[in-house]
């Protein structure tokens, strides 16, 4: 499986704003995959838009993906659990109608949890409900396979277990790998700038990368993984916020 280069979101080069303008201008820099953005609160008008992208995927062999709600609350009680599995579920939708291969979403606060293996097994927990989930969306009406041609011959998405950056998150490196490999249907995401700022800057070298890439094919026993890359800045193992690749220390 080769390597698929995209940016998150609608490029800055492009001159319209919509997610088809922005796969358009993708394709015309010779890049093949996007990844849309569903952070935060995704409104009915939206899934016109999304399914235009998604005939748009299909006709031209372009791969879309989507990211989930940043804020998430899967650790938390019942009240904070649903309202993120809520949330979470008009991505799953948006995620059919666009023809998304993989679906990237976070987990949240340990909450009363706290780190250690009662905290793991509830996220797998959560997450093997929400790949059948995925299962139950995509085959949910075969009188639609018209409207989403793709959906007839193709797989439902994966679910991305995002990698967090700061230490009251959960998502380290090794609770998404020992996660992944318990829960079928899923993949680790390998947020670089998560993974060097929780380490206290330990992506530096090429080694770095190379070291990290390996330890993941090896955990999970394949070599399909997605990747995040973006600049940091970090302190006492936190990511502050985002920044340019050339004014990190990455």
């Amino acid at each position: 499986m080769g390597v698929k280069l995209g940016p998150a979101g609608v490029p800055l080069s492009c001159k319209g704003r919509t997610i088809v303008e922005g796969m358009d201008d993708i394709i015309a820099l010779g890049l093949e995959t996007m990844e849309a953005q569903t952070v935060r609160l995704i409104q009915p008008q939206h899934f016109e838009q999304y399914w235009q992208a998604g005939v748009l995927a299909n006709k031209a062999e372009f791969e879309m993906n989507i990211h989930g709600p940043y804020y998430s609350e899967l650790l938390g009680n019942r009240v904070e659990r649903g309202r993120s599995l809520a949330k979470i579920e008009a991505t799953l939708q948006a995620a059919r109608t666009i023809n998304a291969r993989h679906i990237t979403l976070h987990t949240g606060h340990y909450g009363d949890f706290g780190r250690g293996t009662a905290a793991n097994e509830q996220v797998a927990n959560i997450f093997s409900r929400i790949v059948d989930r995925v299962g139950e969306i995509w085959h949910d009406d075969e009188d639609e396979f018209p409207v989403f041609p793709w959906i007839k011959d193709g797989t439902p998405s994966k679910i991305g277990i995002e990698t967090s950056g700061r230490q009251e998150l959960w998502g380290s490196l090794e609770e998404v790998i020992e996660v992944v490999n318990h829960v079928e249907g899923t993949i680790p995401v390998l947020n670089v700038a998560h993974i060097h700022a929780r380490g206290h800057g330990r992506m530096k070298t090429s080694e770095d990368y190379g070291e990290l890439f390996d330890m993941v094919r090896e955990s999970i026993g394949t070599k399909e993984f997605y990747c995040h890359f973006s600049g940091v800045e970090h302190r006492t193992g936190n990511a502050m916020h985002y920044t340019q690749i050339k004014k990190s220390d990455l």
